[in-house]
């Protein structure tokens, strides 16, 4: 009962802080889609839009371990962020992308997304040295988040997004395995 408890509390927690973070909601930065796209060291990239209020981007390449790597992707506007979290496994080349959950608060129309409710201990996500793709899709599968195994597709060139080089955390981490190649 306790561990329950510490659960919801966490889970309240993280909410009231995200609600209390999106209450002080800016207007969409203008013209980032207009910069030149910008590739960090780290994978990090910002300005991955196009058009006056596109957002793209992506927080740094995180290393899992064991060939696997995972990122923060954002995108968006303003108000209504959205975030999706991007996990690959380098030693097979296979990757998937799983949107983040709509949160409670509403700012001006938009409920804006996170990745930290998807992911342990909130959501049911748990990223190891030892996941799979194949896991993160049966667990996504089972608790109704919305993903994709097209990660070509989704880091492509678009009438929205510039291309954004999806195996760039591979090439840092694990240079040498199948997923740096692709």
């Amino acid at each position: 009962m306790r561990q329950k408890f510490s659960k919801i509390a966490a889970a309240i927690g993280c909410l009231a802080s995200l609600s209390t973070g999106a209450i002080a909601c800016e207007s969409a930065p203008q013209n980032e889609g207009f910069k030149v796209k910008k590739v960090l060291p780290d994978c990090s990239f910002r300005n991955g839009g196009r058009g006056q209020f596109a957002i793209f981007g992506g927080k740094p390449v995180i290393d899992i371990g064991n060939g696997r790597i995972g990122q923060r992707i954002h995108r968006g506007e303003g108000c209504s962020p959205d975030e999706s979290l991007f996990f690959m496994n380098c030693s097979d080349g296979t990757g998937i992308v799983v949107d983040g959950l709509h949160y409670a608060s509403e700012i001006a129309g938009y409920t804006p997304s996170s990745i930290d409710l998807i992911q342990k201990p909130l959501g049911a996500i748990e990223l190891t040295s030892e996941t799979t793709v194949s896991n993160v899709e049966e667990v996504a599968t089972d608790n109704w988040y919305t993903f994709t195994k097209e990660i070509r597709d989704f880091f492509a060139r678009t009438k929205d997004h510039k291309r954004v080089d999806y195996t760039c955390g591979c090439k840092l981490y694990y240079p040498d395995s199948p997923g740096a190649k692709l």
